[in-house]
């Protein structure tokens, strides 16, 4: 019985082998699974046991990428390897000399890798063992082929024996950071430039700057802002898993907020699926928000599967703080004062003052500077220049004579700062105007000082409460009018702004008192000056008092006073040191005695004035005393108006030793006395005469100035004369010191002639005139003669008689010899 070989055969134990794909987390790629072939049988008989058997795993259908494949991989690398040479030479000496060099030698080393197939294959006991490909899903079914070592029917084939169901297994996605830090400007609609005022003088300009989108930066500062916000490669490198199998799957970002301020956003921060980020923010906030990123796909968690990524803290929104612009509105838009009215406040010329738009500025403080736009600077007072306070208050201060118009721009600053594109200030161009109305004033002038008796010397000064002129009656007779220059000064308009007319006129309070005057008092203007011209009349003596005004072309008056007093007689007092209580020291105390001498005689102290003679300004014990007192009239009834004589010996705290009434009523001539002729010799050249005339006498009329300086005037004229007789006329000076005493003549006889000039000598303003006789007497001059030659010269022996010219002239003297 020959041998034949029995089929070898093999039941299939486990059909299906299901595994998870290899690649997601917790997978594993190499599978060994047992009893997939069972009841393996070598034969029908035990006569083939001494037989080895073999399985073979055949791919039937399906994906062998499922399963790692073989591979082969050479890797080839440079090596380089230092070689060492001896190199002989001879040197200049031909000695031999060895020199190791050194070179560097490459080679290629290849290596290679053998990677083995990962496909099914079966032991002889039925365990199947395989290696997954990375990320790979899918079905494989396999054939089985048994084989044993016999010869004849050696195979078993089973088809379709077992499938390798590889089950998907989602990868998580993932992604990362490309930028981290998204920086932003506080959003809010801000106005730039300058702000506009409701007044009808301001103009104004705005300027208002929208959103833009951040540029593809890391750190971005975006522009001011109110709009929507795009940031461009938050996320990077976005994966949908790690194998191309889940490329169909859908990805979602989830944007969450981690910590910080989520009232930043109107719209929340939301990234979509490249990566961009977007969000709006809401108005007028500032701070940082930090955001988790998760990233989901759609490929569900069976099998183990994860289907997102978190990247904790993945970026931060850092919305930067941007100073809004302060601003307010005009109120109070022309402030309008007078001229020289001093300072002013005005309220409300800036309303509606806000730091920002925002509540977070409501730290910040304000200020505001006023700056001239247009008029004069002058018409404020130094310091005092339009200031506006932080509630909208304008204050400033008048310089005086000052009228106009002048516009102020305003600028509001905050402290805010300007970082970041912020703006601190805002202005309004012609914020106010301030509207100064000129101011008619007064015109002014002022009076000189009170003329007290010309020639006398006040001891108590000439100061009285009323300019006064006071002079003896019939003063000036002569000489008038009286005038007296310099009398009223300083006559002005007003300030220097106002250049108006000016009319100057003097009146008298009481009529009646014009009977003083032949021409009543007027002031003649020069300039700013005024001469005063009068004319008193004879015999009079009293008192007037008047009015100078000056009237601006505006109406506006200024108006002072003066009084004339003319009177004849004064009180002498001779006073004596014994028992006076006003006498210190052995000086008359002269406030004293006005005081005692208006008590007791009820007379006002004022119109009382103590005189002396010269420049003596101290009386002393025992001195003679004149005392004048202003407004008595009447010399005859001077005593008796003050009480009589025995009122005046009787005053207390004063001895007087005499009382005496000088009568200053005379209306004496003037005069003076001046010698009739004056005789001299022939050609005695110039003649002097200071005592020509003497003992000059003005009468009733002082001819003094204030400070008690007279002046007086001749005027020498002549009536006849001999032809020639004088090369210089005669002129009469008078020698005043202060007192006019003395005349001084001078006159210059011409020479060789001789005869008689008859002259009128006169004093000005008086109509006093003398006669001059100037008599040049004849004196004898010697003969003489000049010689016609100085030698006669004649022959030896000449004979006759010899008659020659022997003067060429002569003469007995002069003309008049």
């Amino acid at each position: 019985v020959l041998p034949q070989n029995d089929q070898p055969s093999f039941d299939v134990g486990v059909s299906v082998l299901n595994v998870t794909e290899y690649g997601a987390l917790g997978s594993i790629a190499n599978y060994s699974v047992d009893e997939v072939a069972v009841n393996i049988t070598k034969g029908k008989d035990s006569n083939e046991d001494y037989q080895t058997l073999s399985f073979e795993v055949v791919l039937s259908s399906g994906d062998a990428g499922l399963f790692v494949q073989e591979a082969w991989l050479v890797t080839y690398t440079d090596v380089v390897t230092n070689v060492t040479a001896n190199v002989t030479s001879v040197d200049a000496n031909g000695t031999n000399v060895t020199t190791e060099v050194v070179t560097q030698q490459t080679d290629t080393v290849n290596s290679t890798q053998y990677t083995p197939s990962g496909m099914p294959r079966m032991s002889v006991d039925g365990a199947v063992t395989f290696t997954l490909a990375p990320y790979k899903n899918g079905n494989a079914t396999f054939d089985v082929i048994l084989r044993d070592n016999g010869l004849g029917n050696d195979t078993f084939v089973v088809t379709s024996a077992f499938v390798v169901t590889v089950e998907a297994v989602n990868d998580p996605p993932s992604f990362e950071i490309g930028r981290g830090l998204l920086q932003v400007l506080e959003g809010g609609n801000r106005t730039t430039g300058e702000g506009s005022a409701n007044s009808s003088n301001a103009t104004s300009s705005n300027a208002t700057t929208g959103g833009v989108n951040s540029t593809n930066t890391s750190n971005v500062v975006m522009s001011e802002s109110s709009g929507n916000q795009t940031f461009y490669g938050v996320a990077v490198n976005i994966r949908k898993g790690l194998d191309a199998n889940e490329d169909y799957q859908a990805l979602t970002f989830d944007v969450v907020l981690r910590s910080g301020n989520a009232s930043l956003f109107s719209v929340f921060p939301a990234m979509d699926v490249n990566g961009t980020v977007t969000f709006s923010l809401a108005d007028y906030q500032n701070g940082n928000a930090t955001f988790d990123v998760i990233l989901r796909d759609d490929g569900g968690t069976e099998t183990g599967g994860l289907d997102n990524f978190t990247v904790e803290s993945a970026f931060n929104v850092s919305v930067l703080p941007v100073n809004d612009q302060p601003s307010f509105a005009v109120g109070e838009g022309v402030l309008s004062v007078s001229e020289g009215s001093g300072n002013h406040t005005f309220e409300g010329v800036a309303v509606d003052i806000v730091k920002g738009n925002d509540a977070n500025e409501d730290y910040q403080t304000l200020s505001f500077e006023v700056v001239l736009r247009s008029g004069d600077p002058e018409m404020f007072s130094p310091g005092m220049m339009p200031a506006m306070t932080t509630d909208g208050n304008v204050t400033f201060g008048l310089a005086e004579y000052q009228n106009g118009n002048a516009t102020f721009d305003v600028v509001l600053r905050d402290s805010g700062g300007v970082d970041n594109g912020g703006s601190d200030t805002f202005r309004v161009v012609n914020a106010f105007e301030i509207r100064v109305a000129s101011v008619n004033e007064a015109p002014s002038f002022r009076l000189g000082g009170s003329q007290c008796l010309p020639g006398r010397d006040f001891i108590n000064g000439c100061v009285l409460e009323v300019m006064t002129i006071m002079l003896w009656r019939n003063s000036f007779l002569l000489a008038s009018p009286y005038e007296l220059s310099g009398f009223v000064q300083g006559i002005v308009a007003g300030p220097s702004n106002e250049d108006q007319a000016v009319d100057l006129n003097t009146t008298i309070t009481d009529p009646a008192q014009g009977a003083l005057f032949d021409e009543l008092p007027v002031v003649a203007r020069s300039g700013t000056n005024g001469t005063l011209r009068f004319a008193l009349a004879a015999d009079q003596s009293g008192e007037a008092t008047f009015n100078i005004s000056i009237t601006d072309s505006g109406g506006l008056q200024a108006s002072r006073q003066f009084r004339v007093v003319v009177f004849s007689g004064e009180v002498e007092l001779a006073i004596s040191a014994a028992d006076s209580d006003c006498f210190s020291g052995g000086v008359l105390d002269t406030n004293c005695l006005i005081q005692n001498l208006s008590a007791t005689l009820s007379f006002p102290a004022d119109r009382i004035v103590v005189v002396s003679a010269g420049a003596r300004r101290r009386l002393l014990a025992a001195s003679d005393v004149t005392v004048v007192f202003l407004g008595v009239s009447d010399s005859t009834t001077l005593l008796s108006d003050l009480g009589g004589a025995s009122a005046v010996e009787s005053l207390p705290g004063i001895s007087t030793t005499s009382v005496s009434l000088v009568d200053r009523d005379e209306a004496r001539e003037p005069s003076f006395a001046s010698k009739a002729a004056v005789a001299v010799d022939e050609d005695s050249g110039q003649y002097v005469d200071e005592a020509y005339i003497t003992d000059i006498a003005f009468g009733s009329e002082s001819r003094s100035d204030a400070s008690g300086q007279q002046n007086v005037t001749f005027q020498v004229s002549q009536v006849s004369s001999t032809a020639g007789l004088l090369s210089v006329a005669p002129e009469v000076v008078a020698v005043c010191n202060p007192q006019c005493a003395n005349a001084t003549l001078t006159f210059t006889v011409a020479p060789q002639l001789i005869g008689t000039a008859v002259f009128v000598v006169g004093m000005q303003g008086t109509g006093l005139n003398r006669t001059l006789t100037i008599t040049v007497g004849p004196v004898n001059d010697p003969p003489s003669f000049t010689l016609s030659t100085g030698a006669i010269t004649l022959w030896e022996g000449a004979a006759g008689d010899f008659t020659l010219p022997l003067f060429a002239s002569f003469s007995t003297g002069p003309a008049d010899e």
